[in-house]
């Protein structure tokens, strides 16, 4: 990725050397190494707009923050970024099921390693309320009345009652055309 005199950066060959580089890492058993040169890789490959190869490598990178030596919280805000990160690939490629279900690996990343789960922390509880619209909108969610934190993307903010702005037709409607 450098620019020299008769040259200039190419991110294609850079993506492949990651991929390269991070195999190469895979089979010495460097989990970190192998975890960084993924998420370089994965990058280049979003600047190119090879979304379903960086989608894999930040999956993949995400797995491998899971079985990785850090602290728990840092393996929590690496598997929910890096799975966001993945959700996004999908969904610049047009492939919402697939952003939905990385969606919900990243809102159960944030929970990860906790015994107690009566109590779910604020931030892991919306996301994974938000992960759950990517699948079922409130409009056509029978349980949308348990939610917790945070408004429907469905919700007309200039009505008064929450189940009034949920049930219009019109929200209903752009529901069921967003459905996997």
């Amino acid at each position: 990725m450098t620019r020299g005199i008769f040259s200039k950066p190419d991110p294609i060959s850079a993506s492949n050397y990651y991929k390269r580089a991070a195999d190469a890492y895979k089979q010495c058993g460097e989990n970190r190494l192998e975890r960084l040169h993924r998420i370089a890789s994965g990058d280049c490959q979003m600047g190119q707009d090879a979304y379903a190869t960086a989608a894999s490598e930040y999956t993949r990178a995400a797995e491998l923050a899971e079985i990785s030596d850090e602290t728990i919280n840092r393996k929590r805000q690496e598997c929910h970024k890096l799975h966001l990160d993945a959700a996004n690939a999908w969904q610049q490629m047009g492939e919402k099921g697939r952003a939905a279900e990385s969606t919900v690996k990243a809102a159960f990343g944030l929970i990860m390693g906790d015994i107690n789960t009566a109590k779910i922390n604020e931030k892991a509880l919306k996301s994974i309320e938000e992960a759950i619209e990517l699948f079922v909108g409130d409009p056509l969610n029978k349980k949308c009345d348990y939610r917790r934190t945070g408004v429907s993307i469905y919700a007309d903010p200039n009505a008064t009652n929450s189940n009034e702005a949920i049930s219009t037709a019109e929200a209903k409607q752009l529901a069921r055309s967003e459905e996997h």
